[in-house]
């Protein structure tokens, strides 16, 4: 649903299961990384995967969960985390986003101020990323 690239390491992953790269430009890319959670999921995890999304230097950071784990400390660490502000684009997004399984079921995506695919087709590359790598477009 939301189109991004599988971390094909499923156990020691670093932190996040999917990334997505996008254009902050029309010749530059950034990257949105993507963690999904479910069972006991808690304000813990939204800070792990916010150090993960500021070690890593995403643009930005998509928290994927069910509506009734999302709760209020789990919202206020995520807005906690800034914004994110597109060099030819209007606007302030936040850096960290929650998005429910039930947004996604209800067509709702990431809020970014432009979305252009960068990926010219689609990829198979499911390639594990190690934590010393640089994601694609950094």
């Amino acid at each position: 649903m939301l189109g991004g690239v599988s971390n094909a390491k499923k156990s020691g992953d670093g932190g996040f299961d999917g990334y997505l790269p996008f254009y902050l430009t029309q010749d530059k890319k950034g990257n949105i990384l993507i963690e999904v959670k479910s069972g006991k999921v808690g304000v813990k995890n939204m800070r792990e995967f916010i150090q993960v999304v500021d070690k890593r230097k995403a643009e930005l950071g998509v928290f994927v969960c069910f509506e009734e784990q999302a709760g209020n400390e789990m919202r206020k660490e995520a807005k906690q985390a800034g914004y994110f502000e597109s060099e030819s684009y209007p606007g302030r997004y936040d850096k960290i986003q929650i998005l429910t399984v039930e947004d996604l079921l209800d067509g709702r995506g990431i809020a970014l101020p432009y979305r252009k695919e960068a990926f010219k087709t689609a990829t198979k590359n499911l390639d594990y990323i190690p934590d010393d790598a640089t994601l694609p477009f950094e």
